[in-house]
C-alpha cells in the first residue's frame, strides 16, 4: 500500500476532479478509449437523487470553489489530491464494497496521523477529510488498479486543514494500514519501486524510434505507472 497525497492549487484542483472523474472524457481521435473511472464516494457534495453519485465534475468543481471563497482564508493551494494504490497482490479480486472499505480506512488513519519530531511535538497535524468535501474515484485502466481522492482543505466549519509534512504523513498512514491489514509497510516497497520505475523508463525509451513526451507517458502508464 502506498498513500501519496500533494496540495495542488485552484487550476490544478479543476483538471485534477475532472481527470479522476472523467478521465477519458476527450480521448483523441484515433487513440483507444481506455476503461472509465468508476465512482466509488464523495463526502457533503451535491450528488443525483437517482444514482447517488455527483452530477458531474463541474457540479463537484463548483461547490468546492464555493466552500473555499465563503471561508475567510487565501489559501494558495486549497486542494488535496490523494492516491491511494494498494499492490496488485493486496486488491487482487476486490469488489467494489472492498475498494469502498480500503478508501475508509485510509481516510480513518490520515484523519488521526500527525507527523511529530523526536522531541515529540507536533509539525504537521492530521487531516480531516471525513468533515470535508471529496470526492473519490477508481481507475482501472492500468493493471495497478488505484483510488484518486481530491478533497477540499477548506472544511465544512471553515477551517483550513494542514499541508505540513503531508507526505510524511501519507507514509506514516500507509504504514498503521499496513500493519492493521497485515501488508508490507509503505517504506519498505519505497526502495524496490524507484528500482522497477527506472527499469521500466529504460525499458521503454530503448524501444522507441524517436523520442515523444506523449508515447513515453502512455508506455509508462501502460506498465501501470500513474504520470
Amino acid at each position: 500500500m502506498v498513500i501519496k497525497i500533494a496540495c495542488i492549487s485552484a487550476s490544478h484542483g479543476v483538471n485534477a476532479i475532472t481527470y479522476a472523474m472523467e478521465k477519458n472524457r476527450d480521448t483523441p481521435p484515433g487513440k483507444p478509449a481506455d476503461v472509465e473511472p468508476v465512482f466509488l464516494s464523495s463526502n457533503h457534495l451535491p450528488v443525483d437523487g437517482i444514482t447517488g453519485e455527483p452530477i458531474t465534475a463541474d457540479d463537484v468543481w463548483l461547490a468546492m470553489k464555493l466552500r473555499s471563497e465563503n471561508s475567510n482564508h487565501k489559501v494558495k493551494n486549497p486542494f488535496f489530491r490523494i492516491e491511494i494504490c494498494p499492490t496488485k497482490e493486496e486488491c487482487e479480486g476486490w469488489t467494489m464494497e472492498e475498494w469502498k472499505q480500503c478508501l475508509d480506512d485510509v481516510i480513518r488513519h490520515l484523519d488521526q496521523t500527525d507527523y511529530k519530531d523526536k522531541s515529540g511535538k507536533v509539525k504537521g497535524r492530521h487531516t480531516e477529510l471525513a468533515n470535508s468535501q471529496w470526492v473519490a474515484t477508481v481507475h482501472f485502466d492500468t493493471d495497478k488498479p488505484h483510488i484518486h481522492l481530491i478533497a477540499n482543505r477548506i472544511t465544512e466549519d471553515g477551517r483550513c486543514q494542514d499541508s505540513n509534512q503531508d507526505a510524511r504523513r501519507a507514509i506514516l498512514a500507509a504504514n498503521a494500514m499496513a500493519i492493521e491489514r497485515g501488508w508490507i509497510k509503505a517504506e519498505n516497497l519505497e526502495g524496490d519501486r524507484k528500482e522497477r520505475i527506472h527499469s521500466n523508463a529504460i525499458e521503454v525509451l530503448r524501444s522507441m524510434k524517436a523520442f515523444s513526451y506523449q508515447d513515453y507517458f502512455d508506455a509508462m502508464r501502460a506498465k501501470g505507472w500513474i504520470v
